[in-house]
């Protein structure tokens, strides 16, 4: 039990760590990922606050960035 939890966290963190660095190369490729069907097993505020990050980055929006917050 604890190893399938172990791997549903990382699972969890590769999907975040490849949307993040979508955001370096394409904000507009974020919303497809996000909505695959990967990514929606883990669905939740970590996951909305990346595509709050990704809109911040392509608005090119300091003011949007800051109000994104991650609540856990």
């Amino acid at each position: 039990m604890l190893l399938f939890v172990f791997v549903v966290v990382v699972m969890a963190f590769v999907v975040m760590t490849q949307l993040l660095l979508l955001l370096f190369t394409s904000a507009e490729d974020v919303q497809g990922i996000v909505t695959g069907k990967l990514a929606l097993k883990y669905s939740g505020p970590q996951i909305e606050a990346i595509q709050s990050i990704a809109k911040a980055s392509q608005d090119r929006s300091v003011a949007e960035f800051e109000k994104v917050r991650i609540v856990t």
